[in-house]
């Protein structure tokens, strides 16, 4: 994008998702400037509908902007600037859909601030027309600033108590540092696995985030499989956990047992209890969804299998639901076991459901044990092996 960060100086008043800029050049006459020469360029989805039917995937308004007249309110008209907070503004990409808030969000963010360009006393300002935010919004931007996010509407509104008005405030096109960064490279600088490691570190006690180190090297390989409710479901689920609880893995004499079990990401309530529990799996497997942002937060040397179906994608093309996990997890030496299209049975579309091979499955974890049986760390193996080691098709 021309445009990442705007910053406007000057007197700035936000009331009711509306922006009331105190400079001259906004107001009528021979100076007249159009606007705040700032274009977010974003779509958002709309929660409650899946993002692939008509009129789900929509462009947010243009900004609400104007300077101020002598018909606003009085407590616009005489109002008190904040010298000390500074809000950073962005129009977030799909701000309801859990892993595109991550990557297109919190990982630009926290390349920001790890770069010096902007600080931790920022205040975090999420434009969502007005809706609620998801909890995730607090679950994985309290690492990153003191302020508490808070969305446009709710510092905006009249009834909040406190200044509305800032002497400086930041417009960001966070999406811009996804989606076309200056080397050309959608990843460079962003950090999505070490990220996700700030995070556990920032809400579990250094007692649960190490209570990984405490696994032994001949324990059982802990499988979950990831189980939704409302689409993309694994028809043959049961089966598959039951003839996985059967497997022995590995190399003589460190041959090891698997332990199988389901988990949802449906409806997450308690996000230090699932944290917890992303740290005793070794492998994680499920379909395509943005259920699988949780990868990120799985401890470094696990692994996970993303399940594609039929004729949606393929580790060769660069389609776009490659960007979410396999090219990201990749860059950061994360094990990624993907399966190409032929994995599954009878689906023609994402949203399909899924019935996939017990010998893949079984493969992918035979490969993993064969990296992990090994002295050294899974993560310090990845340099050598080339990625097509990773992708199984059956």
């Amino acid at each position: 994008m021309d445009v990442l960060l705007a910053k406007r100086e000057g007197l700035l008043c936000k009331v009711q998702n509306r922006f009331i800029v105190f400079d001259k050049r906004l107001q009528p006459g021979e100076g007249f400037e159009e606007g705040l020469i700032f274009d977010h360029g974003s779509f958002h989805n709309i929660p409650g509908f899946p993002d692939n039917v008509r009129g789900a995937k929509t462009q947010f308004f243009p900004i609400l902007q104007r300077g101020n007249s002598s018909a606003d309110p009085p407590d616009i008209q005489s109002p008190t600037f904040q010298a000390c907070q500074v809000p950073l503004v962005w129009w977030p990409w799909w701000p309801f859909n859990p892993a595109d808030v991550y990557l297109n969000s919190v990982l630009p963010l926290e390349r920001m601030l790890r770069e010096g360009v902007i600080d931790s006393s920022v205040q975090l300002v999420p434009v969502l027309d007005g809706l609620r935010p998801p909890r995730f919004y607090q679950w994985w931007f309290a690492p990153l600033t003191d302020p508490p996010v808070t969305p446009l509407a709710d510092v905006s509104a009249r009834t909040r108590a406190g200044s509305r008005c800032f002497q400086r405030l930041l417009f960001c096109n966070l999406q811009g540092l996804w989606n076309q960064p200056a080397d050309g490279n959608w990843s460079a600088g962003l950090q999505p696995t070490r990220v996700g490691q700030k995070i556990v570190n920032h809400h579990l006690s250094e007692q649960q985030a190490n209570a990984s180190m405490a696994r032994e090297a001949g324990t059982a390989i802990k499988v979950a499989f990831i189980e939704r409710t409302k689409s993309r479901h694994i028809l043959n689920l049961k089966d598959l956990i039951r003839r996985c609880n059967e497997l022995q893995v590995g190399e003589a004499p460190r041959n090891r047992s698997v332990q199988c079990t389901a988990v949802s990401f449906d409806d997450v309530g308690n996000f230090t209890g699932l944290l917890a529990e992303l740290q005793t799996i070794d492998i994680l497997v499920g379909v395509h969804g943005a259920g699988l942002v949780n990868t990120y937060f799985m401890r470094p040397g696990s692994a996970f299998l993303e399940i594609f179906p039929c004729r949606f994608s393929h580790p060769s093309l660069l389609f776009w639901p490659s960007q979410y996990f396999w090219h990201p997890h990749r860059q950061d030496k994360r094990v990624n076991y993907r399966e190409g299209a032929s994995f599954v049975q009878a689906t023609l579309a994402r949203d399909q459901d899924v019935a996939p091979d017990f010998e893949a499955i079984s493969e992918a974890v035979s490969r993993y044990a064969r990296f992990a049986s090994r002295a050294g760390s899974v993560a310090s193996k990845l340099d050598s092996t080339d990625a097509s080691y990773f992708i199984i098709d059956s």
